[in-house]
């Protein structure tokens, strides 16, 4: 029963902590040059990656290389 109720404590927090309002960062690489693209301030997990991704495609057009993760 007590590991039970650690996994379900773990999980939770897991699931707090990724869903939260906070600043994400997208950062954009080709390989040799690191660049912040940008921050996006007070923003869930989900919503900054689809705006990441979205600089992502964009980028490509000029550099087929770039590669962006948030952070």
């Amino acid at each position: 029963m007590r590991k039970v109720i650690i996994i379900f404590m773990v999980t939770i927090s897991c699931i707090a902590t990724t869903s939260c309002i906070k600043d994400w960062k997208c950062d954009c690489s080709d390989g040799t040059n690191r660049i912040t693209v940008t921050t996006y301030p007070n923003t869930r997990l989900t919503e900054a990656k689809s705006k990441c991704d979205k600089v992502q495609v964009d980028a490509r057009k000029l550099n087929p290389n770039l590669t962006c993760t948030i952070k």
